[in-house]
Parts: structure tokens; sequence; C-alpha cells
């Protein structure tokens, strides 16, 4: 499941929580608005249409093990 946390002063970052309790992050947000609207998109809600997916910058230190 994905949530979004406000990972720094005006920076809201969506993610998840590996078994083992690692943060992934999935993309950062300047508002709390899109990173709940990327959220609910990524736990299968319905896509909005405010929001598009140019309007998310996406980064992932996601490294999977070999």
């Amino acid at each position: 499941m994905y949530v979004f946390v406000e990972s720094e002063e005006e920076l809201w970052t969506v993610g998840f929580y590996t078994p083992n309790g690692r943060w992934m992050s999935e993309s950062d947000h300047s508002s709390s608005e899109k990173a709940a609207a990327r959220t609910n998109y990524l736990n299968g809600g319905s896509a909005s249409k405010r929001f598009t997916e140019k309007d998310f910058t996406l980064f992932c230190d996601y490294e999977p093990t070999k």
C-alpha cells in the first residue's frame, strides 16, 4: 500500500514500506493534494482529471536484491 509523508518542509513524498520496514520512495510533490492524488492512483483509485502524469516528478530508490 502506498502512503505519503511530508518528507521536508513543502515537500511530500509518496512511497511504501517493505515488509522489513524499509522506506521506498516513488515520487516527490510540491503539495499534499498532488501527493494524495498520486497515492490514490497507485493504490488502485481512479485517476484524477485534475492531475496528469506530467504533474509528477518520479524518483525511485528501489534496488532489487540479487
